[in-house]
């Protein structure tokens, strides 16, 4: 995973579950391109290429 930080307000990807750089909201792997941001020798549409999305973290 990244040592990048988003702020809060930064644009959602489709994979998104949070708002990045949230609180309660923490980095994960994109679940369709496995985190190296293709997909089928595309840019991976789910997590914009990043590999990466951001998931809730601690909330019931």
């Amino acid at each position: 995973m990244s040592e990048d930080k988003a702020q809060p307000g930064e644009p959602m990807v489709p994979g998104d579950k949070a708002q990045p750089g949230a609180e309660n909201a923490g980095e994960d792997l994109c679940p369709r391109c496995g985190g190296t941001g293709r997909y089928r020798e595309e840019e991976c549409e789910n997590c914009g290429g990043s590999g990466r999305v951001w998931v809730p973290v601690g909330t019931p």
